[in-house]
């Protein structure tokens, strides 16, 4: 994968682990005691799938991502090397 992928989703995996641990505290708290210290008209019961939404749509992209790029490098170097007749260096 590009660096720039991996660091934007390394990026979003922490944001969802860390903000969302803050979120489901809140709303764990919020569910548990019955008193209501966030703000706003959704019920801490249906926010509470949030969070963990966030982080199973980051891994999923993750992993769908994986699953696309499987065999390209294969592809491209066999394309070079029949096209070009290209034979691959010692790296």
């Amino acid at each position: 994968m590009h660096p720039f992928v991996i660091a934007f989703m390394t990026l979003w995996l922490l944001g969802a682990v860390t903000i969302g641990g803050v979120v489901m505290a809140v709303l764990l708290y919020e569910i548990l005691t019955g008193r209501r210290i966030s703000q706003g008209t959704m019920s801490p019961e249906l926010a509470i799938f949030i969070p963990p939404g966030l982080l199973v749509f980051g891994i999923g992209l993750m992993a769908f991502g994986w699953r696309m790029g499987r065999g390209q490098r294969q592809g491209i170097e066999r394309f070079v090397k029949t096209t070009l007749e290209a034979e691959r260096s010692g790296r």
